[in-house]
C-alpha cells in the first residue's frame, strides 16, 4: 500500500510539472513570435498610422501617372501610400497601398517578411483566390486578391491585391517552381489599376 502511494505521488507529481513547463513554454513561443511584430490594416487612416507607428518617419509627395498626387509615409521598414487630389493629404485618408520590406509589421494575414514563400503561398491559397490577369488571360500564382479582417474579425473582401517578392528569384509561374527554402523579401498590398 505504502509503493501504491508513492508511486501514485510521483505520477501526479509528474503530470503537474509537465503542465507547468507546457505551459510556461506556450506562453513564451507565443510572447517571442508576436514580439516588436505591429499588426497595421488598410483601412487605417494616416492619423491611424502615426499614433500606432509614431512621428519618426519620413513623408514624400509626387504626381501619380493615375493619380493627381500620392504621398508616401516612410517608416524604417515599411511604406505606406495615399492618393489625393492635389494639396495636402487628409489625416482621414486612408490606404491605398502598402510596402513592406521588414519582419517588424504584419496586416491582419500575419504574413512576414522572411516567412517561407511556399507556405506563405498555400496559406493565401486557403484564404484568398488568385488575381487573374486579363492581359495574359491566365490567373497569377502569387498574387491574390486581398481580404482582411474587419473588427468583428470577419474576413471581407477589399479593392487591393497582395503580392509576395522574394530572396532568391522572381517570375515564378508554378508552385513547382519555388526552391523549398525560398522566403519572402518584400510584400505589396495595392489597388490593381488597369
Amino acid at each position: 500500500m505504502k509503493n501504491k502511494i508513492i508511486i501514485l505521488f510521483l505520477i501526479t507529481s509528474l503530470l503537474i510539472i509537465t503542465v507547468y513547463y507546457k505551459n510556461n513554454l506556450q506562453k513564451q513561443v507565443t510572447a517571442n513570435n508576436s514580439k516588436n511584430v505591429i499588426t497595421l490594416s488598410m483601412f487605417m487612416t494616416k492619423k491611424d498610422i502615426i499614433e500606432a507607428l509614431g512621428e519618426d518617419y519620413e513623408e514624400k509627395t509626387s504626381y501619380g501617372d493615375y493619380v493627381g498626387q500620392y504621398t508616401e509615409l516612410i517608416y524604417d521598414g515599411i511604406s505606406l501610400i495615399f492618393t489625393h487630389e492635389n494639396g495636402e493629404l487628409s489625416e482621414f485618408k486612408t490606404i491605398d497601398s502598402a510596402y513592406i520590406t521588414s519582419n517588424k509589421y504584419t496586416f491582419s494575414n500575419q504574413f512576414t517578411v522572411g516567412e517561407n514563400a511556399l507556405n506563405a503561398i498555400k496559406k493565401c491559397s486557403n484564404i484568398y483566390e488568385n488575381a487573374y490577369t486579363h492581359h495574359q488571360d491566365k490567373y497569377l500564382v502569387d498574387i491574390f486578391d486581398y481580404k482582411e479582417c474587419n473588427k468583428k474579425g470577419d474576413l471581407i473582401k477589399t479593392k487591393f491585391s497582395i503580392k509576395f517578392e522574394y530572396n532568391l528569384g522572381s517570375g515564378y509561374e508554378s508552385l513547382t517552381e519555388f526552391p523549398h527554402n525560398e522566403t519572402i523579401k518584400t510584400i505589396f498590398i495595392f489597388e490593381v489599376l488597369d
